[in-house]
């Protein structure tokens, strides 16, 4: 599959320039998205993405058109105001979205999704799916 070579050419990139590059390299580029961990099991698909600061589902938006998934939010400097200058801001702040292709034989009526300290865990059990043409707004589970 094309997606596997691409994530193994990554992974070669990562062995050969190390960590400590793609972590320097990441301060220059701007904010795309959450980082997301994709992880297949043998009876479920897990995603997991880095969301710090979402506090409500009105925040954020999961959605699936058919085997993509969509994560969307804002997420807001709440602490800043008129009367602070920042003299650092390493924190990103403000709308992102992110698209990620799930495997064909997901069990997309079953998702669940659960954030909590900051990660968003997304839960998509595998059997084979007769349409691929599924649409849903998924609900967030926030754990206090």
């Amino acid at each position: 599959m094309k997606q596997d070579k691409s994530f193994e050419e990554m992974e070669n990139f990562r062995q050969v320039l190390g960590d400590d590059f793609w972590e320097m390299i990441s301060e220059f580029l701007p904010f795309i998205g959450p980082r997301v961990d994709l992880c297949r099991g043998e009876k479920e698909v897990i995603v997991v993405a880095e969301i710090p600061g979402i506090e409500s589902q009105s925040e954020l938006t999961i959605s699936l058109h058919g085997y993509t998934l969509n994560i969307e939010g804002k997420i807001l400097k709440k602490y800043a105001s008129a009367e602070y200058k920042f003299l650092l801001k390493e924190r990103s702040s403000g709308s992102f979205s992110r698209s990620i292709s799930l495997p064909k034989d997901c069990a997309l009526e079953h998702i669940r999704a659960d954030y909590h300290n900051g990660l968003l865990v997304i839960q998509i059990p595998l059997f084979v799916h007769k349409s691929g043409e599924y649409k849903e707004q998924v609900n967030v589970h926030f754990h206090q």
